[in-house]
């Protein structure tokens, strides 16, 4: 895709000499592409700091399947969380374990129907500052 508009009312992309508008013109048509969301990696403004990474929240709509990626030199090799079909909020976290200094949560949904994120939310304590 080359470039993504809102236009207070449909999300559109161009591809090429293409244009398609996600959830089509009625916003609600919709097929079973797969859709992944990739985050860069992120430090919680202490890019330094070590972290020992201990659960995750997330809102959604459809069936997503989290994973992380906690090495910033390769952000390929991920481990699998959680698959989530609403919300973890309110219902407890969902446990991780990992070290680092950055983390790069991977989104996967691969239902048919709207896919959409609403909130992530990754918990940790602050360790050892290099």
């Amino acid at each position: 895709m080359d470039s993504w508009a809102y236009d207070s009312t449909q999300v559109l992309c161009r591809s090429g000499n293409k244009l398609y508008s996600l959830g089509g013109t009625n916003g609600n048509t919709y097929d079973s592409t797969t859709v992944t969301v990739q985050l860069p990696f992120l430090d919680a403004s202490a890019p330094a700091t070590h972290k020992n990474f201990t659960s995750v929240d997330m809102t959604c709509e459809n069936t997503w399947t989290l994973s992380i990626a906690t090495d910033p030199q390769d952000i390929t090799t991920v481990e699998e969380i959680v698959t989530v079909s609403n919300t973890t909020f309110g219902l407890g976290r969902a446990a991780i374990q990992g070290y680092s200094t950055h983390i790069a949560p991977k989104m996967v949904c691969t239902a048919s129907g709207a896919a959409k994120v609403g909130n992530l939310a990754i918990h940790y304590e602050a360790s050892e500052a290099g």
